[in-house]
This record gives C-alpha cells, structure tokens and sequence, in this order.
C-alpha cells in the first residue's frame, strides 16, 4: 500500500550527473515503487554501460529478491561484493539477503564489515542492532545502540534502547541515568509528551531497573512518587510489595498483598506471597497458617480458593469436617473440575481415603435418603450424578477402571444429555487401553454439544489414537473457516496447531504411514523455528510500542522457547520414528522377506516370481505418473498463502535416507535444558549412539539416571554406551577420555561395563516389564526377524510379576517401532498382554493375526 522509501543512498561510484547516475536513481524509484520489471531492465542498461558495476549488481540483486528469485539474487550478491569489496551498499545488500534466508550469523559478518566502511551509516547501525540482539549478542547491542544514541539523541526509540541494551548487560547504572534523563525530558516538553499508556511503562520499567539492581528504597519512590502516572494498578502492587518485603517492611507488605487478594481471590500465587509477608516457614505453627486463611474466607465469603489450600494443612477430625464441608458446597454447585482442583490432596493416601469414604457414603446416602446423611436436608437430583460423576475419577485415579465404568454409567443413565459425564467415561476407557469405544463415547459427546471447541479437540485426539483419521479431520473440519484454497489440514496448519499435528502423527505411526508421520512431525518442529524466528520483527516494534517490560519478558521466553511440551512430545516422538525408519527405512522389511522367500524358490519359481514384480513395478510407475499428469493439469488456482505451507523437504528426506541427521535436528536444541522428561532422554541417546556423539551420550544417560527409576533404561544405556565408547576413544583427545573416564567412575562405579549393565538388567526384569523388554532389545541381533524379537519379549515378560497397562502399551508401541514388526509377528507379544488387559484395543488377536503367525 503506498510507496516505501529505499533506505540506500545513491551510488557512490557513478559521477554526478552522469546518464548512469540518473538511471541508477530511476533504477531505485523503480525498486520503491514495486515496479521490479523496470528497474531489472534499467540495471541491465547501466552494466551494459559500466560491466561489473557491483552496486547496481547489488541493487538488481535485490529486486531478483523481492521478485521472489531467491537463488540468482544471492548468486548476483555474491559477484557485486567481488567486483566492489570496498562497497557499503554490497556489504548491506549480501548480509540482507542472508538474513532474509534466516542465516543470521553470516548476516551478522556482512553488517559489521559495511559498518567498518562507513561507520556512520544510520541504517546499517539500526540493522546490525536488530541483529546483535537477535543472535544475544549483548555486548555488541550495547555498543551499536550507544553509537545510534549518539547519532540521533532526538528519537524516544534510541533513549529506550539504550537503556535496554544496558539492562541486558546488567550494566544497571547506565540504563537507569538514560531512562531517568528521558523521563525528566519528557516532562520538562510537554509537546514532546508521551501517552498514559507510554509513560505508564516508562516508569514501571524504570522501577523494575532499580528493583533488580537491588535499590529497593528507590523503586519505592518512584512507584509512589509516579503513582497517578502508572497505569498497571496491579504490576505496581505486586512489584511494591516484593520491594517492601526485601526492605523488612513486613507489615505495609501483608497490606498490599490484601489490596491484591482484594483483586483476585483466585490467584495461588497470592497466597504464596502473604505467607512470606507474614513471615511463615516450615517452623512456622500449622495453626497460624491456617488462621491466615480463615481471616481471608471471613473477608471475603465468596472465596473458595482459601478453604482449598487451607484442606492441605489440616489433620485428624478436623481434615475430615473440613474435607466433608468443602465437597458438600462443591457437589451441590455443580462443579465439574471438583477432582481437578482436589488432585494435589489426594497425592496423600490418608487424605485420599478419607475422600473416598465420604464420597461413597454420599452417594450410598443419596440413593436411600437423597440427602448427603440420614436425617439430613434433601438435594436435589443433580447433586446425586456430580457424586457419581466424582467417584469415576476417584476409582480412575486408583486404577480401578470397572468401579470406575460402573459409576459413571450409573451417573449417564440417570442424565444421559450432561456432557461432562461422556469426557470422563471416554477417560477411562482409554486408560484401559479401549481405544474404539473411548471415540464413540467422546463422538457421542460432541454431538450433544456441538458448538464446544474443547470437546470437539478430545474426540478428534481419540480418534486419531484408534487410528481413525478421516474421522478425526472431518470433525476437526467442524471448527475450521469453509475455504475454497484450503482444506480443514491445511487451515489447522496455517494456524500452527502442534497437538493436532502430533496426534495426526501418533495415528500414522499406527496406521504405518511413516511418509506422513514425518511430514506432520517436521510441521511441528517447523512452528517453533517460525516462533524463534519471529521475534526479529519484534525488536523494533516493542521499543516504538515502549512495552518495555514484556520485551525483557519476551526475550527471555524466546531463548527456551523449544522447551516447551509441545516440542518435547513431537521431539521425543520423532527421535523415536526417525531412528526406528533409519534402522528399518522404508520397504526394507519387505526386501528381507523377499529374500527369505526367494531361498526357498527353485530357479524357474525365482523367474516367474521376479517376472511378476517386475510387471507390478512398471504398472505402479505408470499409475505415479498419470497422478502426477493430473497434478499438473489446470485446476483451481491456489492462494500464495496455500504455496507457502511446505517448507521443508520430505521427498528428499525420505530418499536419502538422512532420518539421524533430521532427528539431531529435532533434539539438539532440548539438549541443553532440563526439561525434567526422561522418556526425550532415552530418545535422544538412540540418536546420538548412532551419531557416536560420546561426550553428550554421557550426558544424557546421566540426565536418564538422576530420575532413580529403576526400569533398566539406564542400564541399557551403558550396556550400549560401552562398545561405543570402546571404539570411538581412540580417536578422542586424550583429555576428553580422561573426563569421560572420570565421569563413568564418579556415577556408575569403577566395575561399570556391558556384561556388569546387562547383569543388573537381568535382575531388573525380573520386577519390571520395561526393563525385561531392554534386556532383550540390548543383545537384539541383525540376524534376528522381527517375530524373533517379539517372541523374546514375550517370554522375559511372562516371568514379570505385575505390571501396569499403560506399561503394557507403551512397552509393545516401542517394541513394534523399533522392530518394524506386522501384527503376526507380534502375536505371541499381544497373547501375554492381552490375557492380563483384555480390554485393550491394542492386544486384540483377530483371525487374521494368527493367521499371520
């Protein structure tokens, strides 16, 4: 809309006046203007004229860019930075172009050189900034920001950068005299006034610079002093009373906090903060503490969330009564997240069963008397179904699945149309490992309700888990705009919706469609390398818009930005299929049955069996390539919009085989967090074992043993570490097998090795499923099929004494990963667990499958 104005000057290698010189300024009116065809054929004119010219190179390079001829105009770049090394414009041009590409590091170099050349260059400085902060080059920021302070003092935006680079460098004196000075600025010219809005975070940002400089006195003033100027009633409370509280002013502090329990009484966070006001410890009286909630329920009646974190200090009787009052209020209002709100407390086995034992009592009571005790006030019919509705998650909680089932029919057949009831009793069915059912009862709960976003996304999750994913898209369709350029698909992954391309994922891998499991896994990592990615438009934009604090906030965000259960699940599910496909690639299972049938052909059987495949094979080509006839032929045009969804290269992927390379990629940014998951851990050493990446091995499998669980996947770790390591040192530093050496005796002891890890394997699996089926996947063999493998697992697990259903699925969903096994291969595998949970979908041994086996 409109014209831009170019932000290169003109040429400084043309003469003044000169034919060329005009035709390079049109050549940049064109480029404003967006009339790219022009300026390619004026560019064209002048190298005519002047050959080898590198700022019109450079300048026709990025119009190619803006046509979308990524490739010639880097190439273009490239050859005008040759032909005029000495050039800013060259310089600028190449490092845009690289940071358009998202190669941020080689943008970087470019900016810095083209500001040696010119260091007075105001829109090299304002880029090379942006790129500073975007790569966390702190110190850099600060000095580039200093030098676009000094070159235009007159902009709010170079005071506020300043003073933010300073406060990432936590050179706080610095950031605090800029901000201050702005500030008094501000004030002494009112023409030069900012907002309420503007001001508001000008001195709360100021504030929390003295704050974290640890001036507390200060940030007091200033919050008081500003008061009428702050906007954020309730940053400023919290921010003064953390100030107070680190002052030793306990009392003026437990005032705020009751100012902003006053604002929100639902806040936990809250209550945290009076209880430090109040000076309470784990020394500290129960009764006091309890005090201190019951003072907060008497002055505000209405607040639930007191009596709540009150139930966890209470003991005796008294835990009992106020257990019973706090259920009795609740199931009478109806409250649907009751058991959600109660889960912490139920944590502990004496508080559980004093629930339980009141909840049955209710609802035995209720049935009889419907009253919650004999002789009491009736209730009315609903209060009975939120008991029942209650006890379900109570027994499912237990694992006590067919109390659970039973509860919660009885609560259905009583009010068939109460949506909540459907959610919990699908909940439990997939518990059970009843996939099937647990979609028709959440399908069921979707059309009673059909305008619920939230239970629409549960019943296409359990769809997706049975495998049934045109059920699942078709119902996603449900909430999606009616769009002519793009399915329902589509428009879920222009919105980036992550759990849905998991789920998507998930049911491929069971439907064994591992082309579109990849593709919807690389979807995933794909949002999160646009949301890091992003935030380069955000740097200018929070410093014009003055949110000041949320860009500090934001900043921080974005460098853990991957840590986050979205990415951790797609991560850890696709390190798991993309060493599974690299281990078995796709048709490799096929070739090797191929050739055991093949042994056992004679010549002419091997002939016409070959003859065959062969005439099946062209039959398949041909068919490839009339879709792909079709695909090219006219058909609806498709929006840019459309284009733009696929960015990575699947076909590629899938053809060269680089499953290791693209599964690094996926867990390379989580190795250096602690996001407390053990199951990404164990994904991750497969991947590097077979990058034969010692040193983060090591790590990892450290990371694997700080949990204490003892299911035998750290011993399968140093069982397979082991032979690696053996191998690999010798081309190691001396001082990194040092470490490494140190670091095996300091955690695993001096006689760790692989026969002592597979001995304690051994005796782990004696008590644990996962650990006997480690201890057959650590001496699986390449000679060993798939069915070989399977029935191994099978036998270690009979001699197991007991084991969990969700231990049972996730043991067979690995084994079936990693061994590419069919259903007949796995038969003996589905017979051991489904004798124990024949309920569960997954060990269903059809006539087929033992057909097959």
């Amino acid at each position: 809309v409109g014209k831009r104005k170019s932000s290169f000057v003109m040429s400084r290698t043309l003469p003044d006046g000169s034919k060329e010189a005009n035709a390079f300024r049109r050549m940049m009116k064109a480029y404003d203007s967006k009339n790219y065809k022009n300026g390619v054929k004026i560019a064209k004119d002048i190298l005519k004229v002047v050959p080898n010219h590198g700022e019109t190179m450079a300048m026709q390079a990025l119009i190619y860019n803006a046509m979308e001829k990524k490739e010639d105009a880097m190439k273009l770049a490239s050859l005008a930075l040759r032909a005029d090394i000495s050039s800013v414009m060259c310089w600028h041009v190449y490092g845009i172009l690289h940071r358009q590409e998202g190669n941020y590091t080689q943008a970087l170099r470019c900016f810095l050189q083209a500001h040696n050349r010119e260091e007075d260059n105001f829109t090299v400085l304002r880029d090379l900034a942006q790129l500073q902060i975007q790569v966390r080059d702190y110190e850099g920021f600060k000095d580039t920001r200093f030098k676009i302070f000094s070159s235009k003092s007159g902009q709010r935006v170079s005071w506020l950068g300043y003073s933010i680079a300073n406060h990432l460098c936590k050179d706080f004196p610095s950031a605090i005299e800029a901000l201050e000075e702005y500030i008094r600025l501000e004030e002494e010219d009112k023409g030069r006034s900012s907002s309420r809005y503007e001001l508001s975070e000008e001195v709360l940002y100021l504030a929390q610079l003295f704050f974290e400089s640890e001036q507390w006195e200060k940030c007091l003033n200033t919050l008081d002093s500003k008061k009428d100027a702050i906007a954020d009633k309730r940053g400023r409370l919290e921010m003064r009373v953390e100030a107070l509280m680190k002052l030793d002013r306990y009392e003026e502090a437990e005032a705020e906090v009751n100012a902003l329990i006053a604002r929100n009484m639902d806040h936990v966070k809250y209550y945290g903060i009076m209880q430090r006001a109040k000076k309470f410890n784990d020394e500290t009286p129960v009764e006091d503490k309890l005090a201190m909630f019951a003072e907060v329920t008497k002055r505000h009646p209405r607040c639930r969330t007191a009596d709540r974190l009150a139930l966890a200090l209470h003991t005796g009787d008294a835990l009992k009564t106020e257990i019973d009052s706090y259920l009795q209020v609740s199931l009478r209002k109806g409250v649907p997240p009751l058991f959600k709100t109660l889960s912490s407390l139920l944590k502990d086995a004496e508080k559980c069963e004093i629930v339980k034992n009141l909840v049955l009592g209710y609802a035995e009571n209720l049935k009889v008397h419907k009253s919650f005790v004999q002789g009491g006030d009736l209730e009315s019919p609903a209060v009975f179904v939120w008991v029942q509705h209650f006890l379900a998650q109570l027994f499912d909680f237990e694992g006590n699945y067919e109390k659970a089932l039973e509860a919660i029919n009885t609560a259905i057949e009583h009010t068939p149309t109460l949506v909540e009831l459907y959610m919990i009793k699908g909940k439990v069915l997939k518990h059970m490992g009843a996939f099937n059912e647990a979609a028709k009862v959440l399908d069921k709960a979707q059309s009673i309700d059909t305008a619920d976003r939230f239970i629409n996304s549960k019943a296409v999750k359990y769809f997706f888990r049975c495998g049934q994913s045109e059920r699942a898209c078709e119902l996603a369709g449900l909430f999606t705009r009616e769009s002519r350029a793009l399915s329902p698909v589509e428009q879920l992954r222009d919105m980036q919706c992550s759990w849905f391309e998991t789920e998507y994922a998930k049911s491929d891998i069971l439907n064994e469609e591992w082309e579109g499991a990849v593709d919807k896994l690389l979807a995933v990592r794909n949002f999160f390398d646009i949301l890091v990615n992003d935030q380069f438009d955000f740097h200018s934009y929070c410093l014009r818009k003055v949110n000041l604090r949320a860009y500090v906030k934001f900043l921080k965000y974005e460098d853990v930005a991957y840590n986050q259960k979205p990415y951790i699940k797609a991560a850890t599910l696709a390190a798991k299929l993309l060493v599974a496909l690299h281990e078995n690639p796709p048709g490799s299972q096929a070739e090797r049955e191929q050739a055991r049938m093949l042994a056992g052909m004679s010549e002419s059987e091997k002939k016409k069996f070959i003859s065959k495949q062969r005439k099946a094979a062209r039959k398949a080509e041909a068919q490839k390539d009339m879709e792909a006839k079709a695909e090219k032929a006219p058909t609806t045009k498709k929006s840019k919009r459309q284009l733009e969804l696929v960015k990575w290269d699947l076909e590629g992927i899938l053809k060269e085989k680089k499953f290791l390379d693209e599964a690094l990629k996926y867990i390379t940014p989580l190795l250096e967090f602690n996001h407390g998951n053990r199951e990404l851990y164990v994904a991750c050493f497969e991947v590097l074992l077979r990058k034969k990446k010692v040193l983060l091995m090591l790590k990892t499998i450290k990371k694997i043993a700080e949990f204490g669980i003892a299911d035998g996947a750290v011993e399968y770790c140093i069982a397979r570490f082991y032979p690696v390591y053996e191998v690999e040192k010798e081309s190691l530093p001396s001082a990194v097998v040092e470490i490494v050496n140190e670091e095996l005796a300091s955690v695993f002891g001096s006689t760790s090795s692989t026969n002592a890890a597979k001995s304690q394997l051994a005796e782990l699996a004696k008590a644990s499923l996962t650990a006997a089926s480690f201890s057959v996947l650590v001496d699986m063999d390449l000679s060993w099929s798939p069915a070989d493998t399977c029935n191994a697992v099978a036998s270690a697990a009979e001699n197991v004494k007991s084991f969990s259903g969700e231990e049972a699925m996730s043991v067979f969903a690995n084994v079936k990963l990693v061994t590419n096994a069919t259903k007949g291969d796995m038969a003996s595998l589905m017979k051991v667990f489904g004798a124990k949970y024949p309920k569960c979908d997954a060990f269903e041994i059809s006539q087929t499958t033992s057909n097959e086996a």
